[in-house]
């Protein structure tokens, strides 16, 4: 039995233990990404602390095995919707994945941002991630901006 439970100060090191897992795989993605040394995406406390986001933790038999945030942003004047939920730090332990973990993360982040009125949802994924963009794609996001960058260092 999964159970999907709003993060708390105590969950700090399994967040900070996922955040270091999902950026070594990463890593493996981004040629632009520093290779050693412990870096972080998200100020984890703050999200935890903030009116305007939702840190979860999915536990199987009160151990966490994952996560994932919506942080409410506000929008660019250009866009019908005044603000959006921000997902970000979805991740689930290898051995329990494929179980719909994440997607039951995401459905109840969806939740939260309903409640305050929050219509529309955003996040950043690799291009090279198929596995991370047919779950997304399964559940209902599509690709709207495509981020490009190269090096500068090498010659191109």
């Amino acid at each position: 039995m999964i159970n999907i439970r709003t993060a708390a100060g105590e969950d700090l090191p399994d967040l900070l233990n996922f955040e270091q897992e999902l950026i070594a795989y990463e890593r493996r993605l981004d040629p632009t990404m520093k290779k050693d040394g412990e870096i972080n995406y998200y100020d984890l406390p703050e999200l935890i602390a903030s009116e305007k986001s939702r840190v979860l933790i999915a536990e199987a038999n009160g151990i966490a095995v994952g996560c994932g945030f919506a942080r409410i942003e506000e929008n660019k004047p250009k866009f019908i919707e005044r603000r959006h939920g921000y997902i970000g730090l979805v991740y689930v332990k290898e051995e329990f994945r494929r179980r719909g973990i994440a997607e039951n993360i995401l459905e109840t982040l969806f939740d939260w941002l309903k409640e305050r009125d929050v219509w529309e949802a955003m996040l950043k994924v690799y291009n090279d991630n198929d596995a991370a963009i047919k779950a997304y794609e399964k559940i209902g996001f599509r690709t709207g901006l495509i981020e490009m960058k190269m090096s500068l260092r090498n010659g191109k």
